[in-house]
């Protein structure tokens, strides 16, 4: 069995390790109160990852299963071979990003122990949930199971495994011993840095177990080998979430996802009626409803459709609906052909927001069965009415969900990257876990619409759970499945073609590329290798576009910085220096993740972004210290300096290599 490695610095894993130091030598610390016995309402059939990556993040694994440490100069930590008997998860590798961030179930379960419920025996380590799960009926987990040699696996089969979360939020556990959860149901948060109670940064320490022990809380010797009697044998987590099958049970992937009611919300301001905006935004929004229709036909896609308009006052008789959601697709077309109004007036956003949300909820709540619901916002400009779409303090990206079970996916037509209107959408979409997609001229608006309503079905494999996650739209948890799936069988073109889609659900599009090249290159007389080759050729003009609006969105930032050093040699201003502290927050996050976003390699801009995200760091360290105001404008010099840098570099990759 292949198994993911990483290599990662010491020094880089020094406060995950000290805290498995501690953690391993204190294998005989009693748990008081798991519930070995508990029964699940639920049996698992498919199975989930405990993160979703967010706010344009991924989470990263930087402790791996089975990691062994020989360096005599982390402090707490001798030398000498020790056990890592699970996987740490950071968001984008970042503590800061990893802090107050969800942690969900990986499956049907029942909690048979909970912080919530008994103390957690070391108190410094956080919140403990750990989640029994048991097999369909008459089925059996076939998964891997750690032997006590170094990368060394034995094939098992079980009805039952736990699951093991570590490292939360003990005032943010959400679930109590005996309480019954679905899988991806939220379980608990991870804690933030503020919090002095706890000795270690925020991220999750995951393991799965083979079975429960109701009596320790580790099943390692001090120096990293198995115990002669092992009450609590571990899996590696990343091999079993990405690997596992199910014996005996009669488990089938769904053929298509379910119903996804989706509300077309346009913008009908009076912006809309230059260069024949409006005109373009029907044709695209017609096309839509046409690939739906076709999608229906294929019986891949059975959506619901909805369309409002905005525009004209700032009162909410200007949000009309159109069409009330509806499965007659035809009614939808004609709406784009005959229906939309002539723009005109203002732009009353906020409050088109308000009550597409609250019918979207009405729609829902009379229909418990489906998952969730989505809004298509296409809009040329930003909210003209009273109302403020972001918080005060908010640069453009939330950390919070914000609307349950509905998602935004905006279309910004026409709009300047890096302005307060991208910036507006950006918020929304990311809010309630949606995208954000910028749209520069008709060919963009149309390859938008495509890409919300594509429907991603998988070719057959039998990689269940990876197949079930693309089917069921959950790309975060599926793109870490399949990436692990290929890794294990680099032969399989059907594991590389299903990655590739992936990667293109995610808007990764060089990702996609190149696992689509692979596919082609394994099975090169593939039925499909036309329609490939054109997905290629498409994918190969978006990352162009995409890199290109990702410069923009720097220039930006650029003259950002600029202007506001400009307005801080001759006034201080109380809203621009709350909009000038969640910039730079949220900058320093951006671009520590920017070249993961443009996917490239290239040491040289690597150590750009790198001094570019640190130097954003240090100044959200001192932006509401005292001293701001009198340090702030040799602090800003330091940054613009990296950007101005950071430009010229990817101008340059961008001429020899786009």
């Amino acid at each position: 069995m292949r198994i993911l490695q990483q290599n990662f610095r010491i020094f880089r894993l020094a406060p995950f390790l000290l805290c498995f130091f501690v953690f391993i030598t204190q294998a005989q610390t009693k748990l008081s109160g798991v519930q070995c016995g508990l029964e699940p309402s639920k049996r698992a059939d498919f199975f989930k990852m405990p993160v979703l990556d967010t706010g344009g993040n991924s989470w990263q694994i930087t402790n791996d299963f089975g990691n062994r440490v020989t360096n005599k100069d982390i402090p707490g930590l001798p030398g000498g071979f020790w056990q890592h008997t699970g996987v740490d998860y950071l968001l984008g590798g970042s503590s800061s990003a990893s802090q107050n961030q969800p942690i969900y179930s990986i499956g049907n379960g029942i909690v048979i122990f909970s912080t919530k419920s008994n103390p957690n025996p070391l108190p410094t380590r956080g919140g403990l949930v750990i989640i029994k799960h048991l097999a369909p009926r008459g089925s059996k987990f076939i998964a891997f199971r750690y032997n006590g040699k170094a990368g060394s696996y034995e094939e098992f089969e079980t009805e039952e495994i736990f699951s093991y979360y570590l490292h939360l939020d003990e005032s943010k556990i959400l679930v109590k011993t005996g309480d019954n959860i679905d899988a991806g149901g939220k379980i608990a948060e991870l804690y933030d840095k503020q919090n002095k109670k706890y000795t270690y940064v925020p991220h999750l320490h995951f393991e799965i177990w083979s079975v429960c022990s109701n009596s320790e809380l580790n099943g390692y010797e001090p120096d990293g080998r198995l115990k002669n009697v092992l009450k609590n044998p571990v899996i590696d987590p990343i091999s079993f979430l990405s690997n596992v099958r199910i014996k005996g049970g009669t488990i089938v992937p769904p053929v298509t996802a379910a119903e996804l009611p989706t509300m077309f919300l346009l913008d009908v301001s009076g912006s809309m009626e230059e260069n024949g905006k409006i005109l373009q935004a029907k044709n695209a929004g017609l096309e839509a409803v046409r690939e739906m229709q076709e999608n229906r036909r294929r019986k891949q896609d059975n959506s619901t459709v909805s369309i409002w308009t905005f525009g004209g006052e700032c009162t909410p008789r200007d949000v009309k609906q159109l069409l009330p959601f509806t499965n007659n697709l035809s009614q939808a077309e004609n709406i784009f052909l005959r229906g939309i109004t002539p723009p005109a007036g203002a732009t009353p956003l906020f409050t088109a927001i308000n009550l597409s949300v609250d019918r979207m909820t009405d729609y829902l709540a009379a229909r418990p069965q489906l998952g969730e619901g989505r809004i298509v916002v296409l809009t040329d400009g930003m909210n003209t009415c009273n109302d403020k779409i972001r918080p005060r303090g908010v640069y453009s990206q939330s950390q919070n969900i914000v609307y349950q079970k509905i998602k935004f996916l905006c279309i910004g037509f026409d709009i300047k990257p890096g302005s307060q209107e991208e910036r507006d959408l950006q918020y929304l979409a990311s809010s309630s876990g949606g995208k954000y997609f910028p749209a520069r001229d008709s060919e963009q608006l149309r390859r938008a619409f495509q890409k919300v309503i594509r429907v991603y079905q998988p070719k057959v494999s039998n990689n269940e759970s990876g197949t079930r996650a693309i089917v069921n739209r959950d790309f975060g948890n599926a793109l870490q499945i399949w990436t692990i799936y290929v890794k294990n069988n680099p032969s399989d073109p059907i594991g590389y073609y299903n990655l590739a889609m992936v990667c293109e659900a995610l808007e990764r599009p060089k990702c996609a590329t190149e696992n689509y090249l692979q596919y082609l290159k394994l099975l090169a007389n593939a039925p499909d290798s036309s329609e490939v080759g054109r997905k290629v050729t498409t994918l190969e003009v978006d990352y162009r576009s995409q890199f290109i609006y990702y410069i923009d969105v720097l220039r930006s930032d650029l003259a950002y910085l600029k202007e506001y050093y400009k307005r801080l040699t001759s006034l201080k201003n109380a809203e621009l220096a709350a909009e000038f502290a969640g910039f730079v927050a949220e900058k320093g996050i951006f671009y520590r993740n920017l070249m993961t976003i443009l996917e490239i390699r290239s040491p040289r801009i690597e150590r750009n972004t790198t001094d570019l995200a640190d130097s954003l760091d240090f100044l959200n360290r001192r932006v509401n210290s005292p001293s701001f105001d009198r340090d702030a404008l040799s602090l800003l010099t330091i940054p613009i300096g990296h950007l101005e840098e950071l430009i010229e570099r990817l101008d340059d990759y961008k001429t020899k290599n786009l």
